[in-house]
């Protein structure tokens, strides 16, 4: 189907699924899962089966790998940084640096060149 510059592609066997509309792709599959829309200079990747969901919008990125949980986003030049299964919290603001590691129970803090480092012993 071509309707006025948009163009619509459906397959059923495999289930795939394309549309394009004023520069903006949406692209779906259903055997695989996998869903990617174009949008503005904008990326949304969605993967259900090893549930990967990307988000690229005004340079700022989005990832989330939720079967090892590792969430990743970059927002304004900050980094945030979640890996979940062994508990590692990474920020990035501003140039200041906060990493939490809780199996072993490290906080660092660096802010404006001071260091702060927190080790919880279990007793």
């Amino acid at each position: 189907m071509v309707r006025d510059h948009s163009i619509i592609t459906m397959v059923m066997d495999y289930s795939i699924i394309t549309i394009v509309r004023d520069h903006s792709i949406i692209t779906m599959v259903m055997d695989y899962s996998i869903i990617t829309m174009v949008m503005d200079h904008s990326i949304i990747t969605i993967g259900m089966d090893h549930s990967i969901i990307t988000i690229v919008r005004d340079h700022s990125i989005i990832t989330m790998v939720r079967d090892h949980s590792i969430i990743t986003m970059v927002m304004d030049y900050s980094i945030i940084t979640i890996v979940r299964d062994h508990s590692i919290i990474t920020m990035v603001r501003d140039h200041s640096i906060i990493t939490m590691v809780r199996d072993h129970s490290i906080i660092t803090i660096v802010i404006d060149h001071s260091i702060i480092t927190i080790v919880s012993s279990p007793w």
